[in-house]
């Protein structure tokens, strides 16, 4: 049974921040809230989400400084902006700072739960990739973990996850960004080399 999923929602808009909890919740997340990133830094020295989902514009700091303090303190949460204002400069800033995927806002409920769905299928990738090289660290025990290295090639040939907007609006843009971010995972956690990424990287290009 996989393990849960912990979100934490920061905005200091009340309205939205309960409709997102009950969106996250809805989808089985365990739920933690936030008025404001102070008091979410604060929630964060006693635990780390596995999932920032945090408004742009708030009084204490904006959403990019939660996130890019949120990733130094973990790098491998995952981080979501909330935004009405969302022009190519934003969503470019955005993008480099660390946040995997940003929502616009009114709150569109299926949309919303289309990206956090998305968002709990990386989480879980990711665990399964830290199990992967940790079973490829320790050695086979049990005639399972000799297995990491082909499981991770076949982690990078997943089908795409529903949900996600990329940045450009080419025609099989999303499922190649997907499987662009799973080689990162796996180039960072150690189960491909550098020159694999590089190999599987100009072949999913080439196929735009």
């Amino acid at each position: 049974m996989a393990s849960e999923v912990c979100a934490l929602i920061v905005d200091d808009d009340a309205g939205c921040l309960h409709l997102l909890q009950e969106i996250l919740e809805g989808l089985g997340l365990r739920v933690m809230t936030a008025g404001g990133p102070k008091a979410a830094l604060r929630q964060m020295q006693a635990e780390t989400p596995d999932i920032l989902v945090a408004d742009l514009r708030m009084p204490e700091m904006s959403g990019l400084e939660l996130v890019r303090t949120t990733l130094e303190l973990a790098r491998a949460t995952y981080c979501v902006v909330i935004t009405g204002f969302a022009s190519d400069e934003i969503t470019t800033e955005a993008y480099r700072v660390g946040v995997r995927d940003l929502l616009l806002k009114p709150i569109n409920v299926t949309e919303v739960e289309a990206r956090m769905r998305n968002a709990r299928e990386m989480v879980d990738l990711q665990r399964e990739v830290r199990a992967l090289r940790a079973a490829r660290t320790t050695g086979p025990r049990d005639g399972r973990a000799g297995q990491s290295v082909e499981r991770a090639g076949e982690l990078t040939d997943l089908p795409a996850l529903p949900g996600l907007a990329g940045p450009v609006g080419l025609p099989g843009w999303d499922e190649t960004l997907q499987r662009l971010r799973r080689l990162a995972i796996l180039r960072r956690e150690g189960l491909i080399g550098e020159a694999e990424f590089e190999e599987k990287k100009r072949s999913l290009l080439a196929r735009l």
